[in-house]
């Protein structure tokens, strides 16, 4: 393993200004929370969505019902509870503050960071650069001008692919080429499973005491984001769906997700009047399966890429309100549960300015990844959340209708790596709920710490496995510690011993046959 550079973070920008032309075009095109041990929040997470749906012995017959038609059988997906929106959306309409918007791509304003006083990588305070980025990319995707496609699907691969492996065969050695590494993985998720997360739109926001509100406009019509921030400190964790208390020091808001688009536990629907298709009309188009109009899913986008664009919105927001509320933006980490969980690592893994993300128990269509989910169920008998078994709007129809796990070129370790270098944790639910998926989630996050290992951030990215059979989205001990080990590193910028793994003894590398590269 290589030593650790000074101001890495800076060094992986002047790597990617001086060596990405090779990746670039010249001209660019656009880039087609909730904790869990919260007394009150699983309480109302029960009372919405069944927390022992959760559990494999009581969540049968959700699960039966949702593999037939379009609903979900997530049994995890109660875990952003609707709670925590309402407390967002109380928010002061008031644009007296408004700062200059976002008028294009790249052009975001923001505070000024503070470099943190560790220096072995981008610890608290010592982001990524947002400001001077290569090509044609922008502060959220710096590789968004890169010449890459999506790979091709239909080859039969029992193992999970290679992340260092370019489409046309090429190893990457370099953190410019991981950048173009990142941006074809991101082509992968969005032509098989997401579709595009548009890249940034005019933004307005202003601040009313702790309120922000954030106003997004397109040439079709314009949508309101509006959050709380609560609490003390620099840093901040946004919560998808529920503020939570799993971990502590910084200050909180909330993504009201509905304020995008809506999740519906029930049906699985996509509805074409929320939101999201007032601004971007065009990523609508109805799933051709009769019923009336709002009764089956998407065939261009799934709800995680409209998710992931409403958190960047938010951050859009707060780059614009720094001064307002002080907050240190480059310490901004994301946290969710069950549905939340996919969503945090969704918005963490697209969005280059998240400094740290917690996906916790998010089941299948977040860390595990659809092969060796596919597999454990075939081994077993066991029934797991799986490609054609989850929710009908968090995933383009075609995902859900006509694809096989093993054909895909790509496979969700892919989309965990999409975080690196910057900081993850991720904590599954019990083994003993199989429908979870804690030994693909095991799996798929060992394939992708290679990723990490490989620039010599091993201790960057970590996992829990709960431990005990408790309740959906409650954290074990050994979770919580995990979870705050990070935080107090890379958001409170103290020291802590982030090199954690613990989870089931399973056979990881069995499914990787690709050798570890250095990336410099």
């Amino acid at each position: 393993m290589r030593p650790l550079k000074t101001h890495y973070s800076t060094l992986v920008m002047l790597a990617s200004l001086s060596a990405v032309a090779s990746c670039f075009t010249p001209s660019g095109e656009e880039t087609a929370g909730a904790d869990d041990s919260s007394a009150s929040d699983d309480d109302e997470e029960s009372d919405e969505a069944g927390s022992d749906e959760e559990s494999g012995e009581a969540g049968s017959d959700e699960e039966s019902a949702d593999s037939s038609g379009g609903g979900s059988q997530e049994e995890e997906e109660e875990g952003s509870s609707e709670a925590g929106e309402t407390s967002s959306d109380e928010t002061s309409t008031s644009g007296e503050e408004t700062s200059a918007g976002v008028t294009s791509a790249g052009e975001t304003s923001g505070g000024e960071t503070t470099e943190g006083e560790e220096t072995s990588g981008p610890e608290a305070g010592e982001a990524e650069d947002s400001g001077t980025v290569p090509g044609d990319g922008y502060p959220e995707h710096q590789g968004a001008g890169c010449d890459v496609a999506a790979g091709e699907y239909g080859t039969e691969n029992a193992n999970l692919p290679n992340p260092f492996q370019m489409n046309d065969g090429t190893i990457i050695s370099t953190m410019a080429e991981w950048e173009c590494r990142r941006a074809e993985i991101i082509k992968d998720l969005e032509e098989y499973e997401v579709g595009p997360k548009p890249a940034p739109p005019q933004v307005d926001a202003s601040m009313n005491g702790g309120s922000l509100t954030v106003n997004v406009t397109t040439d079709d019509g314009m949508l309101t984001l509006t959050s709380n921030i609560s609490g003390q400190g620099d840093c901040l964790i946004i919560g998808m769906g529920s503020n939570g208390n799993l971990v502590s020091g910084c200050r909180t808001m909330v993504f009201s997700h509905d304020q995008v688009v809506r999740n519906d536990h029930s049906s699985g629907n996509a509805w074409p009047d929320d939101p999201y298709y007032r601004v971007y009309p065009h990523l609508y188009e109805e799933a051709p399966y009769g019923g009336s109009q709002i009764e089956n899913g998407n065939l261009l986008i799934g709800n995680y890429s409209a998710w992931s664009w409403g958190v960047s919105r938010l951050i859009d927001g707060l780059e614009q309100t720094q001064e307002q509320h002080g907050i240190d933006l480059s310490k901004i980490g994301v946290h969710g549960c069950s549905y939340g969980g996919k969503m945090a690592l969704w918005a963490g893994a697209l969005d280059q300015r998240i400094a740290l993300t917690i996906a916790q128990e998010s089941g299948g269509g977040g860390a595990p990844s659809w092969r060796t989910s596919e597999d454990y169920e075939q081994r077993t008998g066991s029934d797991v959340e799986s490609i054609d078994d989850t929710n009908w709007a968090w995933f383009m129809d075609s995902l859900l209708n006509s694809r096989a796990a093993h054909q895909l070129p790509h496979d969700h370790h892919e989309l965990i790596a999409l975080v690196a270098p910057r900081a993850f944790v991720v904590l599954p639910g019990a083994p003993g709920n199989p429908w979870l998926g804690a030994s693909s989630a095991y799996i798929s996050f060992m394939a992708a710490k290679q990723v990490w290992s490989a620039m010599g951030l091993e201790d960057y990215a970590g996992i829990v496995v709960h431990d005990q059979n408790g309740t959906h989205c409650s954290a074990s001990s050994a979770q919580r510690s995990g979870a705050q080990a990070f935080v107090n590193r890379f958001l409170l910028g103290q020291s802590a011993d982030t090199n954690v793994v613990s989870g089931p003894s399973e056979d990881w590398e069995g499914v990787v046959d690709w050798e570890l590269p250095s990336i410099q």
